[in-house]
């Protein structure tokens, strides 16, 4: 037997053993075919040349001219011909998100080139049904086509076909959270370019993991990946993708609360070039975003008007996963209008269609019906081959080499459930460790010294007292202004700089009324910062200069001066907090000899490192260094705060 015919017969054998038979893999339904009236004495040619023509005008008749083309012929190279146009059209289709409609078209040629034994080209046809599928939000199927073609493509070796067959599952895995199976294929696409198997630049390796971070609430990573990613179109000059980059960026930047005149340049910029590539997939997606946008900026007029056209891409190019988006904005949008009606007719079509589309991604029920498949295969194969002793040894070697391939597909599946238990077991442990964790940092973010609060009513009383009504009212209106912050804050993971300096200023304002201008501090920013870019965690400069005014200013007597100094240098954010107090060394003997308060701000920034350093989200360090003079004497502490890339 030569060694083409072997991969054939193993490659069958592979698409026996994992997913349904042959038999039942039929073209999508096309009922309206049954009433065109299409001459049956037209050439193959001519059918093919009428497929072209109505293909902008309709679709489906385009189709049926092609699938009488194909009933009508038995020679291979016409028949080579029909499939061929087949990919080109479905090609098109899908391009211009006609999803639907390209599924016509690629179910005839993946039909086509099996029986023209030509397995490379009907794995390719499998890869891109998947994907339409996926974009259809049909991810069942999407990941059932897609698997079989990455069967194909591993037993046969196809380079090219499995580079973007990686990439297709990596990207429908984080639809349905199985990050484990996403990270996966995103590394194996990955060592195909790093050992020059396939040419290919990076891009959709830091593309994908920026969308699975995101999709696992790690802001931060998601935009560290996406600058890489932006940093590659550049390269490349590729505006399309580039585009698609920008956008990611300003979605993050809405979680991240960042400068809303910065989010909507981006998005708009990204737009332009949708529409000039007249890219509705995109444009579908990136109204969607610039809705969301709006709704973060309480415009909500404008976040109904861009999610309505969102809404009309959506539906128009078929994608359930955009629709969804789309309806949560306008709920959410209606609601905070106050047009309640509104808002619980889009909440219903949200929570329906959500279920539609997500209701069905639970991979154990997936498996569990694969499995039934391949027991039904097994028993229909034992019980109706009727075998002559000519073919005996044959299909002997056939039925062994299907029944090992079922036998390693029910190890592997209940290999693969125990695995997922013993995740899940682990990943549990975790979770209730990282969220005990995190409920303890939310306390304390949301335990303001009780000294400050008390001084600070206290403060306001003596203004009132006094019939200093001017005074009273600021203090009280930034008071307010500051708590409100605090509580807001307590409630996220990560928030923008620009926020973080806010909450600060307010704290220090607030500090320096409330010590009769006893000291004085200033606030420099590095002007190549962008301050709503750059992700920190929550009161994370507050605590180091409440320490710096409660206990480094307690006995100095000259000027008492703080400086918070934030820098860019060596791809790291460097934020100083450096007083002239009497050091740290002083402060701790005058702490134990008054009985003076402990800060909660030591705790806050223990717990806060080590969150962040075992979920991998931001790279902190922090070091505090006391200051000396020629003489060795204390002048000061000085605390650095190091942001790195993770």
């Amino acid at each position: 037997m030569n060694l083409a015919i072997k991969k054939r017969l193993i490659s069958i054998c592979f698409i026996i053993a994992n997913t349904v038979t042959y038999s039942q893999y039929k073209l999508p339904e096309t009922p309206s075919c049954l009433d065109t009236n299409i001459s049956q004495n037209i050439s193959v040619d001519d059918l093919i040349f009428r497929s072209k023509q109505n293909i902008d005008q309709d679709p489906l008749t385009s189709f049926c001219f092609l699938l009488q083309a194909q009933k009508t012929t038995i020679i291979k190279k016409e028949k080579e011909l029909i499939a061929r146009n087949a990919d080109t059209i479905a090609y098109k289709l899908f391009s211009i998100a006609k999803y639907k409609e390209a599924i016509y078209f690629q179910s005839l040629s993946g039909y086509l080139w099996f029986e023209l034994d030509s397995i490379k080209q009907y794995s390719k046809s499998l890869r891109k049904l998947g994907e339409n599928f996926h974009r259809l939000g049909d991810i069942y199927n999407s990941l059932k086509y897609l698997n079989i073609a990455n069967e194909l493509n591993e037993v046969n070796n196809f380079k090219q076909e499995k580079y973007h067959t990686y990439l297709a599952l990596a990207w429908t895995y984080i639809h349905v959270r199985n990050f484990n199976e996403s990270k996966k294929n995103i590394l194996l696409s990955k060592l195909m370019i790093d050992k020059k198997i396939i040419k290919a630049n990076n891009y959709d390796y830091y593309y994908l993991f920026s969308t699975m971070s995101r999709a696992q609430d790690n802001i931060p990573l998601a935009m560290q990946y996406n600058d890489s990613a932006i940093a590659v179109a550049k390269k490349e000059k590729d505006t399309r993708l580039l585009a698609l980059a920008i956008s990611n960026k300003a979605n993050f930047l809405i979680y991240t609360k960042g400068n809303i005149d910065s989010i909507i340049e981006k998005i708009t910029y990204a737009l332009k070039i949708n529409k000039q590539m007249n890219d509705k997939n995109q444009l579908n997606s990136n109204y969607g975003v610039l809705a969301k946008a709006y709704l973060y900026g309480k415009n909500y007029s404008k976040a109904i008007e861009a999610a309505n056209i969102g809404l009309k891409y959506a539906i128009e190019t078929g994608n359930k996963f955009e629709v969804v988006i789309k309806y949560r904005v306008l709920k959410n949008a209606y609601r905070e209008k106050g047009d309640y009606e509104k808002a619980l007719f889009y909440s219903e079509k949200y929570n329906l269609l959500y279920k539609e589309v997500y209701g069905v991604n639970d991979f154990n029920e997936i498996f569990e019906v694969e499995q039934r498949s391949r027991e039904r295969l097994n028993k229909n194969i034992i019980t109706n081959l009727k075998i002559t002793s000519k073919q005996n040894k044959k299909i002997y070697w056939l039925i062994s080499i299907i029944s090992i391939l079922i036998f390693g597909g029910i190890v592997n599946y209940y290999v693969h459930l125990k695995n997922i238990q013993k995740r899940k077991s682990e990943a549990l442990k975790e979770k209730l460790s990282y969220d005990l964790l995190q409920m303890e940092m939310e306390a304390l973010r949301s335990r303001m010294n009780p000294h400050f609060l008390f001084n600070s009513l206290n403060s306001i009383k003596s203004y009132i007292v006094k019939n200093d009504s001017r005074k009273a009212s600021n203090y009280l209106t930034k008071f307010a202004t500051l708590m409100r912050m605090i509580l807001n804050h307590s409630k996220e993971k990560v928030i923008s700089l620009e926020e973080e300096l806010k909450a600060i200023n307010y704290y220090l304002e607030i500090e320096q009324m409330r010590l009769k201008d006893k000291f004085e501090y200033h606030i420099n920013i590095d002007n190549s910062l962008d301050t709503s870019e750059i992700v920190v965690p929550p009161s994370i400069i507050q605590p180091f200069a409440e320490n710096s005014i409660w206990h480094g200013f307690s006995k100095v007597e000259n000027k008492r001066l703080l400086q918070l100094n934030v820098l860019s240098k060596n791809n790291a954010v460097i934020i100083e907090i450096e007083d002239n107090g009497i050091g740290r060394k002083e402060a701790r003997l005058l702490k134990l000899k008054n009985n003076a308060y402990r800060s909660v701000g030591t705790n806050i920034i223990k717990k806060t490192v080590e969150v962040f350093k075992n979920e991998n989200l931001i790279n902190l360090d922090i070091k505090t260094i006391d200051l000396y003079t020629s003489e060795k004497k204390s002048k000061g502490t000085k605390v650095i705060i190091t942001i790195k890339e993770v």
